[in-house]
C-alpha cells in the first residue's frame, strides 16, 4: 500500500489569546501526530499547515483537532486520491469522442467534465466545478481572454477562407 506526503493547510480565525496551541492530526481514525505552536494575540497565525502520510488511491479522512487554552476545534476532510492511471481517462473520453463526433469542442468540454467529476468525486459537484473553476475562472483571467479571442478570430478567418474557395485554389496550386 503505497503511500505519499501531504501538507493540509487549515484557516484559523477568531484567536483572541496568547498561548501554545496545540493540534493533532488525524487520518482515518488514526493519529498521525501531535504538534504545538507558540501564537500570540496581537500577530495571531491565519493557517495552521499540517504534514500528513496518507494512501496514494482511495478516499482519505484527515482531521485536525486543535486547543489552545480552553478552547477547542477541529476539522475535517475527506480526499478521494486515485493512482497514476487514473489520470488517462479524461484524455481517452477526448480522444474517442473527438474521432466519433468529429466536434472537438465538445469533446474537450466532456474530457474536462470527467475530470472535474474524478476530482470532486461526484457528478452534480463536477458540473458546478466545471462551470466555476474552469470555466468562469478562466474567462477572468486575461491571458485566457487573449486565447479566446485569437482562437474565435482564426476560426472566423479559416471559415471565411473555406467559403470564399481559398482552400481550393491553395489546394490546386500545390498539385
Amino acid at each position: 500500500f503505497t503511500r505519499q506526503d501531504i501538507e493540509v493547510v487549515v484557516p484559523l480565525s477568531g484567536i483572541e489569546e496568547s498561548g501554545e496551541l496545540k493540534y493533532q492530526v488525524i487520518v482515518n481514525g488514526v493519529s498521525s501526530g501531535e504538534y504545538s505552536m507558540v501564537v500570540n494575540a496581537s500577530d495571531p497565525p491565519t493557517e495552521i499547515i499540517a504534514k500528513a502520510r496518507v494512501p496514494k488511491s482511495g478516499t482519505t479522512t484527515l482531521e485536525i483537532e486543535a486547543e489552545l487554552g480552553d478552547v477547542k476545534a477541529s476539522s475535517s476532510r475527506t480526499y478521494q486520491a486515485f493512482g497514476e492511471g487514473a489520470t488517462l481517462v479524461p484524455l481517452i473520453v477526448i480522444i474517442f469522442l473527438a474521432f466519433t463526433t468529429g466536434m472537438v469542442e465538445l469533446s474537450l468540454t466532456c474530457g474536462i467534465f470527467v475530470g472535474s467529476c474524478m476530482i470532486v468525486g461526484e457528478i452534480n459537484m463536477g458540473f458546478k466545478n466545471l462551470l466555476e473553476t474552469y470555466f468562469l475562472t478562466a474567462l477572468t483571467d486575461v491571458g485566457h481572454g487573449y486565447v479566446y479571442l485569437f482562437t474565435l478570430f482564426l476560426a472566423g478567418l479559416v471559415a471565411m477562407i473555406q467559403k470564399s474557395g481559398g482552400f481550393l485554389g491553395l489546394t490546386r496550386a500545390l498539385s
